[in-house]
């Protein structure tokens, strides 16, 4: 048979394994590495080998039996050892596992405390910032009152892109101590800032009339330098206006926006509106009034009633045109450019109505009603809707006194020419009256 395969070649094998499980044992001395790598060798067959000294039925000592035995015994000892190695390594190990998880808890720990005080820490930004907030609206009053100290720095702040930002902080300002009113100092702040608005409102008013009145004295300036007579309602100054209007249109712009969710900006602009009706009609009433009188002086009642009213339908477009200009056209301001238009057309019915008393004769009141109602009322005013509304009414109170002083006017006549005529023989002789000439038959007629 066969030999068996070499005992060196086993051991070498046996070695090459040995030696690779030791390239994972750290710590191991160098002698005890070197002798787990020794080979193991053996001579003869391991069938011919008997493991208790026999080879071939005879029993007899093999030095060779007893060097593998030997290199055997060591094997065993240094893995026995390589065991006990593994065995403290993982001793180690499991060591480290419970370090791992007692440090995996801890630092768990840690980390739940962290992102709790990170939360707590986010909820505190959130108070000191509403906090600071807080402050902040109180810190507005004396802020704002340094910037309103004097009436110079109020009126600054008036004509500067600064005084909408101020408005709207007053305003929130005002919300918020009402809002917070159980807090210590929020009533007294909210006195406090109430009347920083008053002035603020009163500053606007005062220069919004002061650039009216500045207007004015540049118009009357430029005449007496072309001596001429200065006239507010003419193009002139409806082209000054204009300017003056633009250059305000921003501020009234700002207060405007405002009073969409204000009832004290309502308020204001209802004010500026009413200031701006009243100056306009102290400087428009008396030059209508001449105007007026210059219109229908020398003339008769129809054609005076034509020319004063063309006069005063010029007069009131102007007017209209102007105050939408200056402010935007709501229910309140509507009503009162209508009180400032009824204003100068009441100018019309105190100027015409005692040329209308002095009139006697039926012909020309007759003809002043037809120019009043169809050339004037119907054809001029009406098409023209809320621009001329106003002048509706007078014309209306115009009409009716005429058709009174008409009637009257009517009543007399029967009664003086119909009533109380005896007729003459030269009356009631026909048909020959008939048959003379016209001139002739006027003379009879007055006789």
């Amino acid at each position: 048979p066969p030999p068996p395969p070499s005992s060196a070649a086993s051991s070498s094998q046996l070695a090459s394994s040995s030696t690779e499980e030791s390239k994972h044992v750290y710590g191991v001395s160098p002698a005890l590495r070197e002798l787990v790598h020794a080979p193991l060798s053996f001579g003869g067959s391991l069938e011919q080998m008997d493991l208790t000294g026999t080879v071939g039925g005879r029993r007899r000592a093999d030095p060779r039996h007893e060097d593998y035995r030997s290199a055997v015994v060591r094997r065993h000892e240094v893995l026995t050892e390589a065991m006990r190695f593994c065995d403290d390594i993982q001793g180690c190990l499991e060591g480290l596992v419970r370090n791992y998880d007692d440090v995996a808890k801890k630092t768990g720990k840690v980390d739940t405390d962290c992102q709790r005080m990170l939360k707590e820490q986010e909820i505190l930004a959130a108070q000191a910032n509403n906090l600071r907030k807080t402050v902040q609206y109180f810190n507005e009053a004396h802020v704002i009152t340094n910037k309103m100290k004097t009436n110079d720095l109020a009126m600054k702040l008036v004509n500067s892109p600064e005084l909408h930002r101020v408005l709207k902080r007053i305003e929130a300002c005002i919300k918020f101590m009402r809002e917070n009113s159980e807090w210590k100092e929020a009533q007294r702040y909210l006195g406090v800032f109430n009347r920083l608005l008053d002035k603020l409102f009163s500053t606007v008013k005062t220069y919004f009339v002061a650039q009216l009145r500045g207007a004015v004295n540049k118009l009357r300036r430029e005449a007496q330098m072309d001596k001429t007579e200065v006239k507010m309602s003419s193009a002139k100054a409806f082209v000054e206006f204009q300017t003056v209007a633009a250059r305000l249109k921003p501020l009234l712009q700002s207060v405007h926006d405002n009073a969409e969710g204000s009832e004290q900006y309502q308020v204001l602009m209802l004010v500026l509106c009413e200031s701006y009706s009243q100056y306009r009609l102290k400087l428009l009433r008396a030059e209508v009034e001449d105007g007026w009188k210059r219109e229908v002086e020398h003339r008769k009642i129809a054609e005076a009633v034509r020319s004063g009213c063309a006069y005063v339908i010029n007069v009131l477009s102007f007017e209209y045109q102007l105050f939408e200009h200056f402010f935007e056209l709501t229910e309140g301001s509507k009503q009162i450019v209508q009180n400032l238009l009824s204003g100068l057309s009441s100018v019309l019915y105190s100027v015409l109505r005692p040329l209308l008393i002095q009139e006697v004769d039926l012909e020309p009141i007759s003809q002043a009603i037809i120019v009043l109602r169809k050339d004037i009322l119907e054809q001029q005013v009406i098409p023209r809707g809320e621009a001329l509304a106003p002048f509706i009414p007078v014309i209306g109170r115009l009409l009716e006194d005429m058709q009174l002083r008409l009637a009257y006017r009517a009543q007399i006549f029967i009664n003086e020419q119909i009533a109380g005529f005896v007729p003459s023989e030269k009356d009631l002789d026909y048909p020959n009256r008939l048959r003379r000439p016209p001139s002739t038959a006027a003379g009879g007629a007055k006789g």
